[in-house]
């Protein structure tokens, strides 16, 4: 016996109802629309950019003037002091000076002077206290205090004569 074949159409997908275009444009639920901004919130956000770049600006000119400001009064503060040698010694003989300050010697004199720390002849109260070669007339000598105390020096040329004092604050 052989088996009956009774074909059966297959069923047929139900059409779905196609939806009709609206008009409106596609958006899906990740591409939210920007809202707008309104011309009073455009005006607040340009003023306060305004306003930070003017904050900004008067900060960088406070910084640098006063920069300018401190480094023309630290010039002026150690601007070296003077001490001239004629023939009758040291004018003045005592000075005082701030710590890390300069004293510049200079010979109004006619004749070679050297400036040389105390005690004669051993020279080592401070060292680098010593020009070393005498100056002659018109020449100078330089030398920068570093710490605080008070030092003698004298003329290594005539050290009994030629006495001095700088005292560092």
């Amino acid at each position: 016996m052989q088996p009956e074949f009774n074909p059966q159409p297959e069923p047929q997908p139900q059409s779905q109802p196609q939806p009709q275009p609206d008009n409106t444009p596609f958006q899906t639920p990740e591409t939210p629309t920007p809202p707008q901004k309104s011309p009073k919130t455009k005006i607040l956000v340009i003023l306060l950019a305004v306003i930070v770049v003017l904050a900004i600006g008067s900060g960088i000119t406070w910084f640098v003037m006063s920069k300018v400001s401190t480094s023309e009064t630290t010039q002026q503060a150690t601007a070296p002091a003077k001490v001239t040698i004629t023939k009758d010694g040291f004018t003045p003989a005592s000075i005082k000076v701030k710590k890390d300050q300069a004293v510049e010697w200079i010979n109004d004199d006619g004749t070679p002077h050297s400036i040389a720390s105390d005690p004669h002849p051993s020279h080592d109260q401070l060292p680098g206290l010593d020009s070393i070669d005498p100056l002659n007339t018109g020449e100078s000598y330089l030398f920068t205090f570093e710490t605080t105390g008070t030092y003698t020096y004298h003329d290594d040329v005539n050290p009994d004569k030629f006495k001095g004092t700088v005292i560092v604050e």
